[in-house]
């Protein structure tokens, strides 16, 4: 999975003719936290990401997904009819997901697939 993050932190500032040095001091970040973030390509803390957004006016999603792919978190989110539709319970998971890193993300994509094989295996066992 891509984490666009900084990518779209670094359009964001592009647009707005800013330096890193104006989201660190609007944000309340700590010096080295894009530097730091861009390196390991990972998701700032919760609370960091929201300062990041409401600096930049754009929204968590739009600085997650960019542009185009907030909408559909959006629409997941809240369950739009121009999105996949999903139980309340599975938009829980997905809400957390986003909140997650890279690492964290390839651990559950593993189990996932793994709980998936177990499941397809039971129902080919009861149609075969």
């Amino acid at each position: 999975m891509c984490n666009c993050f900084w990518d779209n932190i670094k359009r964001a500032l592009n647009r707005l003719d800013k330096p890193d040095s104006w989201l660190i001091k609007e944000a309340g970040l700590g010096k080295t936290a894009i530097i730091n973030g861009q390196k390991r390509n990972t998701f700032p803390a919760v609370d960091k990401a929201y300062r990041c957004a409401k600096a930049l006016g754009l929204s968590i999603e739009e600085l997650v997904a960019g542009e185009e792919g907030a909408e559909l978190v959006r629409g997941i989110v809240r369950n739009d009819s121009r999105a996949m539709r999903v139980p309340d319970r599975i938009r829980g998971i997905a809400e957390g997901l986003l909140l997650l890193d890279d690492d964290q993300l390839v651990g559950i994509e593993a189990n996932v697939a793994a709980l998936a094989g177990v499941k397809r295996g039971e129902e080919e066992r009861k149609a075969g």
